[in-house]
Order: C-alpha cells, then structure tokens, then sequence
C-alpha cells in the first residue's frame, strides 16, 4: 500500500531554519536560560554571542561552506555553542564520540577527512593523535574573534555527517541536510507541541541523531535544554534526580534507559511528555510509562530519513506497540520484493519518502544507490529493510528485519560489522553474532566462535579485544564456543539452535557440592533476585550495582568474621573465582566455616625495605598532570596529612565535632587538574573513590546520594577547576572552615604544593604513627585491595604499607618546610588517643577556634559527621570499622604490640620514625613497656 503521507508543513523556511529561529528567540528572550549543566546555565543571548565568536574564528582560520568540523567533545555547554558555531561558519559538522576506540574514530576521520576538529580540554590528547588539526575550545579561542557576517545558509547543504554500523566492517556516514533537518524539526513540533515553558532532559550522545531533537527543538521554541552527563544517564537513580531537579517536562530515551529509571523506584511526574524510540517498544513497558507520565510517544526511523519519520502516541491496550504515521512531508510505503505496492494488511518492507531524506552515503556511490532507489510511481524512496504491516486503523506496525541488521540500545548495528572484528582475532575460524531475548524484555548481543585450533578462546580476551575496535554498545555480552554452528537441511546456520549463553545456562545450575560455592550461590541468589546461580555467572553480566555488591560483600563479613572489601568483585566476579580468592586470602576463616581441612598456601617473606625498594616504589607513582595556577585564591581551608591507617578518621570525625569545622570523609580532590578528569580516572572498579566528596555533598546540600550525585555531575561536564570546586564547596559552607582529610595527597609532592597555590594562607596538621601500629593497621585492614591499585606491583601488603608510611611522611616534611611555622602543627595518634581533651584543645588553639566538648564525642550526632556510607549498606569511606567503637580507647595505639614482635623495619623507616621521637622500631618489647614508644 502507497503512499501514505501528512499533510505538508507550509510554515517552514528552508533558508536557515535553524539560525534563523535561534536568532529570532534570543531577540525576543535574551536573558531566559536556553541550556543546563547541574547548576551552571547559558542564556540564549549568550548561546548566539558566543556561537558567533566561534564562527568567526573558524572563518578566519579558513573554514566555510562545504567544509567539514569534526566535534569530538564531551557533552557540555561548549559543545553545543561549538555546534551551531560551525554551521554559522557555513560548515558541516561530524560528531565523533570521545568513548569510540582508537580504531573506529581512526575509520571516521579518514572517510570524513574534516578540516578541522574541535574538542575539549579532557579529550584533546586522544583527538591530536589522529593527524588532523585540533582546536581545543575555550573563552580564550573566541574572546578576540572578529566580527563574521553569516550567509544565508541554502536548504541543500549539509548540515552533519553522521556514521553508523556498516555490514563491510567499517562505519558509513549519513549525510543530512539543513533542509531535511528543518522539515523535520517542524513536523516533529505538530506533535509534541513543545511551549516555551518546557524543558527536556537531554541524555544522549551527539553520535547518535535522536540528540539533535534534544537540542535544538526545545532552542527552536524557546524552551530549555538540560544536559545530562552520560555517567548520570547510564544510573537511573541519578537521572531520576536530575529530572527532579530541574523540574523536566520532556524525556526521550531507547526503552532500555526507560526501564533503567523505573527499575530505579522512578515515581513518574503528572506533566512528563515520553518519547521512547530507537528499538521495538514494548507493550509491558508502554503501560506502565503511561501510569508514570502524561503522554507517552513512540517514535520511529533510520537515520537515512533524519532522526524520526514516524510518530504515534501511545494509547493503553493490548499487542504490538504501533510506530505510528508518518509525519508532515514525509512518506512511507509498503512494497514487496518487486517494488509493487503490498495488499492492505499485508507485510511489505517499508520504504520512506519526502523531504527529509538523507543526501546519501559519504564518498559511498554504490551503496547510496542500492538503499536509495527510484521508484517509477513514488520517486526517490530510501529502502529500510524494516518489515512492517498497516492496521486498519492506518497505523504501520513494526515487525522485525528482512536482514541481519538490528537495534541495541538504540544504535543501528550490523552484525557483519562486529563478526567481521571477531574474525580478525587470533584463534577464531568463524563467528556467529545474534541479538538473544532469553529473558523476556532483556536484549543481548552473543558471539559464538569456532576456534582454529591454535589458542584457547577465552571470553574475556575476546571482549577486551573488542574494546580497542567497537563501540561499547557493540560488544557482544556473551561468547560462546561452539565445535560447530548447527545446521538446517538446506546446510544454512539453524539460528534456533544455537544454545543459550552458558551464563544463562547457569542461572539453572544445581546448588555446589563446594560448601563454600553454596554458600556463594545462596548469597547471591537472594541479593540478586535469581532462583539458582551458577559457579560462572558474572555479578556485571546479572545487573548486580554498587548497592548489591555492598551487601554481598556485608553477608560475606558475617559469615566469616573477616573484612572484605566491595570492589573485590571487580576482580572476582564469578561465584567459581569469588570463592577462590577467598580460599587463598581467608584461609583459616574458610576453614573454620566450612569444615574442609585444606593444606594454607606459604606465606611470603616480607623484604627488608632498603634504598632500591623505595626508589623502585617512587618511580610507579603516577605524577599529576601539569597544571596552571588560578588567577586568585580560595579562602583558607585545613589540611590533614597522614598516610593511611595513622588515625585520621578518628581526627576528621573528632574535628566534624566543632561547629566552625566541616571534615568530610577522603574527597579525593588534589591530585587532578578538573573534575571531569577525575570522574574518568574513578571509573569501574575504582568508582567508590567518588563517595567521599558525594557524602560531603549530601550533608552540605541536605539532598539524598541521586541528588548529589547529579550536582556533582554537572561540574563534571562543564570542565570545572578542582581549584574552582573547592571554591564552590567553600562557599556553599558559609564561613566553616574546610578540613581535607584525603591520605592519597602525601602520595605526590606537587600535589601538595597545589595547596599553597590554592588557598590563602592553608594550614597543616601532620599526623605520625608508629610505623608499626600504621602497618598492622594497613594488613588487618587488607587496604592492599583498594589503596594503590591504579598500577601494577608486586609488593606484599607489608611492604606496601611500610614504603607507603615512608614516602607520604617525606613529602608531608619535604612540603612543609617551606610552609610557615605558624600555619603547621604535628599530633601523634598515640598522644590524641591517649590525651584527647589537651590534643584537641591545642589543636582548637592553632586554629584560633573556642574548644568544643562534642570534639571528644567522635561517636555523637555520627550522620553528621558522615561516618555512614551513601546507603545503608555501605561503609564510610576511611575507618570502614569505625560504626564498631563507642569511645576513644587509650590502648588502641599500642594494640600492634605482640602481633608485631620480631618484625623488622628498613634502615630509611627507623630513621625517619626516629625523627619523629619513636622508639622500640623492632618490635622487641613487651605491651607493659608502651609508655616508652613516645620519646
């Protein structure tokens, strides 16, 4: 059945629709917000000013019509003011996600060939090393821009390249026009009937076209743009506090985010327009987004026909979820395999019309002829390869594919493209790739591989592998190893034979006859909400989150009576390999609960740390990044240097006690240059890195972890200072006086030289240890699993803690001694535990503060002085033990006593513990002699 089509638009103006718009609301509104980032916003008047500087420094350097910019920027205010920069420029822009692998962006830039790339300071790096000219966008590239006069830009040019998933292995791009975009963004508008009073979440990266609806229609009707960060996007907690926040009124999402955010306890909100698209919409989904919204939208269409072509709003019931009519100057077409028009109610493959189709494929002339044809009654249609059926009602349904393309979370993929990657990896003879929907609602890519024989395929190598080639979303989840596909008569892969991912299987598994993997499985079993789980189902691969391994981890604690730290699950993530490492770092503990008398593996011998060890340790220290010294200077703030494990939770949580004082848990500020900086380097395993400065967040600010989270994050995208942040947490304090805590500061002298250039006049408290309490504390506490774990080495957790003791008291000294003496003061933890009251008055002292009674009641008003984790599973950051204790114990100091005699401590410790008036450095006395470890 053809053609089926909406009436035109007539209001469109195909002469810079866009621009022209843009201008004309920021002549009417200057002053209200176009674009969010957390709490940070432009106007529109800013948005046009500044996207006209940028366009005229890009003239001057050259770029005009017919050119094209790569952006490959983070999002943020700056590349949305660099979008509409290059078309004021007269060019095109190809968007160029900074996550992609080396390789694919490599692929893109050699068929894009852009003349120029605009990026940020965090990606700049990663864009230089593709050999074409970088400009790294700040106030400093527009600020003395001269003045460029803006041509009329012509409906047939192009507005953006956009690369998707080619069958050959190698991405193609789609190229757009300004006219196609135009229409559109105005057909699009007769359905969402947007007001300026609107705002939209916009959570999706600029690679994918659907992010163009996000930012410009709200722009083209005066309403507003919340950025949202992709780590806030990807946690439906946090996106549900953004949507609070900001008090959104437009969300489009794939449904995979939608059921993120209802997953996520979402509550909905009564004014939420949804828009889901980008992959089959499910009818269980579409019911209860219509319980949680106020109308829901499905949205269909490739982006050879620019963003959507097809729209229906979504009414209750039952079956398929319709993709709806199409929209205005669009239209849609139902042929069969003749190109002859199928019967109403039959299934044809659906071809799209109108003025919205792509120019074609970039520098690809076969290939934009095969997919855009020539209809003899219809014109120039572009070929889907989507099966689709009319109801009666008018409405197309979507059926499924007439090849082997398909949608993962939204993104078009072309399974060719990922075996063709697969196949160019040592040891696979062939590669098999299908999207599973073994559990219902729930889409996965699976691999299956024949090896050649030569290596053993492991799924893990395979799926790193993968990383350096494909995008995230292309990675398959699961990799199966198969002797052989299975076949149909015809001697074609049976598809439907092909067997389940062995970690499915494996959610079926019997309980172990290991009572250790019993145990496991039962854990895990009911933390997860799965009946049975096998020895080799991945924690990650089963949707198990930070919350869930928190109390995985806590029923472990229990059971064996021993610390464990979450993030172990980082490194064993299987039941079969949890439980190993288990057996060989608890193995009395083990033992004991399980009855199984296993033969407890040698320990080693702890070396005697001398000069070589030290410099051996020094040189894998990771220096900071260079930096510049801000223009001015933040208020004075108190830092508390120690290594780990010297008490400095117990003095933190004691200081939280003053009124005048605000110590927060380790905020993990100082050792890098921007806060987007470091939520990358605390990703994955090391993300609960983050918490402390969350928690401080959280008190500061009143809010709950999602809220915090999403204000933290919009500092993150907009390349905020660490300078700056803590600035920002200064003033948000009132006049309390900050007190940093973090022991990872002592670990790079420069690091702690920033403060000096940071703040106004800082003041120190050094913190000592006997080196011997420091190390028995550091072991027990096993701080060898999370401390030091951003590179590779082979020191025991002896050693670890002893050369860490050593180097952070020499660069606390070394930095110190160019700091006044009377802005430093230094406390022995044996001196605080034993005279809290005269400690802590003479710390008020050199404060210049009144002493505070509730300093010696560390264990008083504790949600206060956030000595909670961010939920109630988790630990705080520090002490994780801390919720143990009642009172200050006197002894606690000298407990390394007995468990430490006969240790022996390198020649560069015991000189430097003795500058420190300690004594007793071999551990060769008896508790009754304590009272002469302080000289």
């Amino acid at each position: 059945m053809y053609p089926s089509e909406q009436p035109s638009v007539a209001s469109i103006a195909w002469s810079g629709l866009v621009l022209e718009r843009l201008s004309q609301i920021a002549a009417e509104h200057p002053d209200k917000a176009a674009v969010r980032f957390g709490e940070v916003s432009i106007s529109y008047a800013e948005l046009v000013a500044r996207s006209d500087a940028l366009a005229a420094h890009l003239a001057g350097i050259g770029v005009g019509v017919g050119d094209m910019v790569g952006i490959g920027m983070d999002r943020s205010l700056d590349m949305i003011i660099t979008l509409f920069g290059v078309w004021k420029a007269g060019a095109a822009f190809v968007p160029l996600d900074p996550d992609y692998p080396e390789l694919r962006l490599a692929q893109v830039l050699e068929d894009a060939a852009p003349c120029v790339l605009m990026t940020d300071r965090r990606n700049q790096e990663r864009m230089r090393c593709h050999g074409v000219e970088s400009l790294v966008f700040d106030n400093a590239l527009i600020r003395d821009a001269a003045p460029h006069a803006i041509a009329p830009i012509a409906a047939g040019a192009l507005a953006y390249v956009t690369f998707t998933s080619g069958s050959t292995g190698r991405p193609k791009g789609v190229q757009v026009s300004h006219g196609a975009l135009a229409n559109f963004l105005a057909g699009i508008q007769q359905s969402l009937q947007m007001q300026p009073s609107d705002t939209l979440a916009a959570i999706t990266t600029l690679s994918f076209d659907i992010s163009l609806l996000e930012i410009i229609l709200p722009l083209m009707q005066g309403a507003t743009v919340v950025v949202v960060d992709r780590h806030v996007s990807s946690d439906g907690k946090q996106l549900a506090a953004v949507l609070k926040a900001h008090e959104c009124t437009f969300l489009q999402a794939t449904p995979i985010t939608w059921r993120l955010l209802l997953d996520a306890g979402w509550g909905g909100k009564d004014d939420l327009t949804v828009i889901c698209g980008g992959e089959s919409f499910p009818r269980p989904l579409a019911e209860a987004l219509l319980q949680h919204s106020s109308r829901v939208f499905n949205a269909y269409g490739p982006t050879e026909a620019t963003i959507w072509a097809t729209i229906e709003l979504v009414q209750s019931g039952e079956g398929p979820v319709p993709i709806g009519r199409p929209l205005p100057n669009y239209q849609t077409h139902l042929l069969d395999d003749g190109l002859n028009p199928v019967l109403a109610g039959d299934i044809g493959q659906l071809y799209l019309g109108g003025a919205s189709l792509a120019t074609g494929y970039l520098n690809r002339p076969e290939e934009t002829t095969q997919r855009f044809i020539t209809h003899p009654d219809a014109g120039r249609l572009y070929a889907t390869g989507d099966l689709v059926r009319e109801t009666p009602g008018g409405t197309l349904v979507f059926l499924g594919r007439a090849d082997d393309q398909v949608k993962v979370r939204g993104f078009r993929v072309e399974l060719g493209d990922i075996e063709k990657q697969l196949l160019e990896l040592p040891g696979v003879k062939e590669a098999l790739v299908v999207l599973r929907e073994d559990t219902p609602g729930v889409k996965k890519l699976v691999a299956y591989l024949i090896p050649d024989g030569t290596v053993d395929l492991v799924a893990r190598q395979q799926r790193n592998a993968l990383k350096a080639r494909l995008p995230n979303y292309m990675i398959p989840h699961h990799y199966v190893q198969l002797p052989e596909f299975p076949k149909t008569p015809n001697n074609k892969v049976d598809r439907k034979q092909l067997p389940a991912p062995e970690i499915l299987s494996g959610l079926r598994a019997a309980s172990s006859n290991d009572p250790l993997e019993a145990f496991l499985q039962s854990v895990w079993a009911e933390v997860l909400g799965v009946a049975s789980i096998g020895a080799s189902a991945d924690f990650f691969e089963l949707g198990g989150d930070s919350i869930q391994a928190a109390r995985i981890t806590n029923r472990i604690e229990e059971w064996l009576d021993e610390l464990l730290w979450p993030v172990i699950l980082f490194d064993a993530p299987t039941i079969a390999e949890l439980a190993d490492y288990l057996r060989r770092s608890y193995p009395r503990a083990v033992a004991a609960k399980t009855s199984i008398t296993r033969q407890l593996p040698a320990g080693a011998v702890d070396r005697v740390i001398d000069g070589t060890l030290v410099a051996t340790f020094k040189a894998l220290i990771q220096p900071v990044a260079p930096f510049s010294a801000p223009a001015s200077k933040n208020p004075p703030a108190v830092f508390l240097l120690s290594p780990p494990r010297s008490g400095s939770t117990l003095l933190r949580v004691m200081l939280a006690g003053h009124p005048r004082l605000f110590a927060p848990p380790e905020i993990e500020l100082l050792t890098f240059n921007t806060m987007r900086e470091r939520a990358d380097v605390f990703s994955g395993r090391e993300s609960y890195r983050l918490e402390g400065t969350t928690r401080a967040v959280m008190e500061i600010k009143h809010c709950d972890v999602d809220e915090a989270r999403a204000i933290l994050a919009g500092y993150e995208q907009s390349q905020t200072t660490i300078s700056e942040f803590y600035g920002i947490m200064q003033a948000w304090l009132h006049g309390r006086l900050l007190v940093d805590k973090t022991p990872a500061n002592t670990l790079d002298l420069q690091a702690l030289r920033r403060i000096e250039d940071y703040f106004e006049e800082p003041k120190y408290i050094h913190l000592t240890r006997h080196p011997l309490g420091m190390i028995r504390s550091f072991v027990n506490a096993r701080l060898s699993e999370v401390f030091f774990r951003r590179v590779s080495h082979r020191f025991s957790p002896h050693e670890l803690a002893e050369l860490l003791w050593l180097t952070c008291h020499r660069n606390t000294l070394t930095a110190l001694a160019a700091v006044p003496a009377e802005r430093q003061v230094t406390i022995a933890f044996e001196t605080l535990t034993r005279e809290p009251k005269a400690t802590m008055q003479r710390l008020c002292d050199f404060l210049k503060l009144e002493f505070h009674t509730e300093m010696l009641e560390p264990w008083k008003n504790k949600e206060k002085k956030m000595t909670d984790g961010l939920h109630p599973e988790s630990k705080m950051m520090g002490d994780p033990k801390f919720h143990q204790y009642n009172r200050i114990d006197p002894t606690v100091a000298d407990r390394w006593l007995d468990e430490m005699r006969g240790v022996t401590l390198g020649a560069p410790t015991k000189a430097l513990a003795r500058e420190f008036r300690y004594a007793d450095l071999d551990a060769d006395r008896t508790v009754e002699e304590r009272e002469e470890f302080i000289l």
